[in-house]
C-alpha cells in the first residue's frame, strides 16, 4: 500500500478532481488519499468531497480555512499517513504514465537508505534510469512530486521558508542516506497559483523590516 498526500491551496482546488483522476488512471498499487485544503471556507469543498466519495479507497479530507501554508499543510497531513512509503503529489500534476509508482519504488527497494525520489515534469525520455543526487545537487526548488520514505519524511519536517523536496533532499544526504533523482517519470503541469511554503506572522514581519 501507498500514501499519496495532495496539499491543495484553495486557489488551485478546482484542479484536485483531474489529478485524482489520473492517479486512479495510472496508479498500479492500492493507494489512501490524504488531501489537505489550505484556506476557503467550508462550503468550497463540495466538489472535492464528492470526488473523494467516488474514489475506491481509503480517504481522508483536511481543512484549514485560515491559510497555514504549504509546510505546515504537509507536516499536519503526514500525521494521517501509515504507510511506509508516501507520494506527495500537488494539485497541478498531471500523471502520464502507469509505471510511475514502479520506477519510483524499485529504488528504495536496490536502495534501502533512500529517503526521497525526486522528479521533473516534461520528461524527455521515459526510459531514462534514476539517478542517485550528489551532496551539492539536491532536487530542485519547486519539485511538486515525489516519493518518500514515510518514516523518514515524518523524522525531519520542513518548517518555515524552505522548500520542502529540497529541504528532505538535503537532509537526507546529510543524515546518512541517499537522495534520488527519477527523470523517466512522465507527468506534466497545468496552469495553477504557486503554494506558498510559508508566510511569517505580522508581528515577525515587522521585526525583520
Amino acid at each position: 500500500m501507498l500514501d499519496i498526500l495532495i496539499p491543495a491551496p484553495v486557489a488551485n482546488l478546482s484542479l484536485l478532481n483531474e489529478a485524482v483522476d489520473r492517479l486512479e488512471q495510472f496508479t498500479d498499487t492500492p493507494f489512501s488519499l490524504t488531501v489537505i485544503v489550505d484556506g476557503g471556507t467550508r462550503d468550497m469543498l463540495t466538489s472535492a468531497e464528492r470526488r473523494l466519495e467516488a474514489f475506491g479507497g481509503e480517504w481522508k479530507l483536511l481543512h484549514n480555512s485560515q491559510p497555514v501554508y504549504l509546510n505546515q499543510s504537509i507536516r499536519e497531513a503526514l500525521e494521517d499517513c501509515r504507510h511506509p512509503l508516501t507520494a506527495l503529489v500537488a494539485p497541478e500534476i498531471r500523471i502520464d504514465d502507469d509505471r510511475w509508482f514502479g520506477k519510483m519504488q524499485q529504488i528504495f527497494h536496490r536502495d534501502p537508505i533512500c529517503g526521497i525520489v525526486d522528479t521533473e515534469p516534461n520528461t524527455a525520455s521515459s526510459t531514462l534510469p534514476p539517478v542517485r543526487r550528489q551532496k551539492h545537487l539536491p532536487a530542485k526548488i519547486g519539485c511538486r512530486f515525489a516519493l518518500l520514505q514515510t518514516k523518514f519524511a515524518r523524522s525531519v519536517l520542513p518548517f518555515g521558508g524552505i522548500d520542502p523536496v529540497n529541504f528532505w533532499s538535503k537532509e537526507a544526504m546529510s543524515g546518512g542516506g541517499t537522495s534520488w533523482a527519477m527523470p523517466g517519470v512522465r507527468y506534466f503541469e497545468v496552469e495553477h497559483e504557486e503554494h506558498e511554503v510559508w508566510r511569517a506572522p505580522l508581528g515577525e514581519q515587522a521585526q525583520s523590516e
